[in-house]
C-alpha cells in the first residue's frame, strides 16, 4: 500500500493562471519471501521494502479572462 499526500493552490497572474503544489507519498511492505531465506541465518532478520517520494507540481493556463 502506498499513501499519498497532496496540496496545491492556483493564483492568477495577469492573463495566466498558475498553479503550484507539493506532494509526499509513503509506504512500506515486508518482503516474507527474503525474510524466510535470510532468518535461516539471523532469525530476528526482517526484510523490509520502504518507499518515500517528494513531488513538486507546476502547471500554467495562458488566456484567463
Amino acid at each position: 500500500d502506498i499513501n499519498n499526500l497532496s496540496i496545491g493552490a492556483d493564483v492568477i497572474v495577469g492573463r495566466a493562471l498558475l498553479t503550484l503544489g507539493a506532494g509526499y507519498g509513503w509506504g512500506r511492505k515486508l518482503d516474507e519471501i527474503l525474510t524466510n531465506l535470510l532468518q535461516e541465518e539471523d532469525q530476528e532478520f526482517q526484510a523490509t521494502f520502504v518507499l518515500r517520494s517528494f513531488r513538486v507540481l507546476f502547471g500554467f493556463e495562458i488566456g484567463v479572462n
